[in-house]
C-alpha cells in the first residue's frame, strides 16, 4: 500500500462528534467526512466543516430503527418493493445536503447497507446522479467467515450486478470497528493488498466520551488519537501518503 484516505464517519450524529470532526478536519488530520443527513441529523455547524475545505461525503442512513442492518436485511427480504422506498430516502437526504451547499464526493451508507445486493441496483443510479467522484465498496476485503468476509462478498456480488462505471472505489479499513481503533490494528489494516482501489481508514470520533454503537467503542480515544499525530506518524514509517477520496 502506497496511500490511502482517513474518513472520518457519521458527522450529524451528535454536537460532540461533529465537533471533533470539525477540529480535525481543520488540523489536516483526515482528507473525507461522511455526513448524514437523515431527518435527526445535527447539521447546525455544517458550514464550519465546508470551510475547512475538507472532501465531503454522503452517509446514508436507513438503520434508525432497533436491530440496525440486521433487522433491515431480513425486512427487505420479505418486502422486495421495500428497496425502492428506501432509495427514494436517499434521494432525499442526497437532496438535503445539495440544498445545504455540499458538494458531494462521495456516497457510503451508515452500516454499509448500500451493500447489500437487494438494494444496491435502486442506489446505483443515485450515486450516478450525484456527481460523486468515488463510492465506498468493499471489494478487496477478504472472503472469510466473518462480518468483513460476509460485507466482501456482499460488496463483490452488489457491484457484479451494478457497477458505476468511472467511479472510484473506496475500501474502507476498519469499518466495522467503529470506536475500537488502536496503533496496532491500523497497522495491520496497511498491510499490502492486490487491490487498483483507494484504501480507506475509516474513524467514528467524538469530543465526548459517550457510546454512541456497540459495546466497547471509545470514540474520544478515536479522536485523540487521529489528534495527538500518532496515525500519520505511523502511515510515514510505513511510507504511505494520504490523499482525498477524488
Amino acid at each position: 500500500m502506497t496511500a490511502l484516505c482517513i474518513t472520518a464517519d457519521d458527522y450529524g450524529l451528535a454536537p460532540a462528534i461533529n465537533e471533533a470532526i470539525e477540529e480535525l478536519a481543520a488540523a489536516g488530520a483526515v482528507q473525507a467526512v461522511s455526513v448524514m443527513a437523515h431527518g435527526g441529523a445535527h447539521l447546525d455547524t455544517l458550514p464550519r466543516l465546508l470551510d475547512t475545505g475538507v472532501a465531503v461525503g454522503v452517509h446514508l442512513v436507513l438503520t434508525d430503527e432497533p436491530g440496525g442492518y440486521r433487522a433491515l436485511f431480513r425486512k427487505m427480504l420479505f418486502d422486495p418493493r421495500l428497496a425502492r422506498r428506501l432509495a427514494q430516502r436517499c434521494a432525499g437526504q442526497i437532496e438535503r445536503l445539495r440544498e445545504l451547499g455540499v458538494p458531494i464526493a462521495f456516497v457510503n451508507s451508515h452500516e454499509h447497507v448500500h451493500m447489500f445486493p437487494l438494494l444496491w441496483p435502486q442506489l446505483a443510479p443515485l450515486v450516478e446522479g450525484s456527481g460523486a467522484g468515488a463510492v465506498r465498496f468493499a471489494l478487496d476485503a477478504p472472503l472469510s467467515l466473518s462480518a468483513e468476509g460476509a460485507l466482501g462478498a456482499a460488496a463483490r456480488l452488489s457491484w457484479k450486478l451494478r457497477p458505476v462505471r468511472g467511479a472510484r472505489v473506496l475500501a474502507p479499513r476498519g469499518a466495522g470497528r467503529a470506536g475500537k481503533l488502536s496503533l496496532a490494528s491500523i497497522a495491520s489494516m496497511i498491510a499490502d493488498r492486490d487491490t487498483d482501489v483507494l484504501p480507506e481508514l475509516v474513524f467514528h470520533p467524538a469530543a465526548d466520551g459517550r457510546c454512541y454503537g456497540g459495546a466497547g467503542e471509545d470514540r474520544r480515544r478515536e479522536y485523540e488519537l487521529l489528534g495527538s499525530g500518532a496515525v500519520h506518524e505511523l502511515l510515514a514509517r510505513h511510507a504511505v501518503t494520504v490523499q482525498a477520496p477524488v
